[in-house]
């Protein structure tokens, strides 16, 4: 057990009667949804005629929400186009 936790339950039980259990919160990894199962990222589903990979929505991005993505011919996923949006300054 971490030395933080413990040491954490020490100073609180000994100013209550009730001991108190500190757990570290756990890291949500992303994932793929379908028919209500989790797919981590890089799962292929074969759907009809199709192949759907669970992957990052924009390419460039590691750390993003994941999404199901078409698989082309040759196997690559065709990620949706990002928005033209401009901004100006005045």
């Amino acid at each position: 057990m971490n030395p933080l936790i413990i040491a954490l339950m020490a100073q609180v039980s000994a100013h209550s009667a009730e001991p108190l259990l500190v757990t570290q919160p756990q890291v949500t990894q992303p994932v793929c949804w379908y028919q209500g199962q989790e797919y981590s990222e890089g799962a292929v589903l074969n759907l009809d005629s199709r192949q759907l990979i669970c992957g990052s929505k924009f390419e460039n991005e590691d750390n993003g929400r994941l999404i199901w993505l078409v698989l082309d011919e040759e196997g690559q996923p065709i990620r949706p186009k990002r928005g033209g949006s401009k901004i100006t300054i005045n």
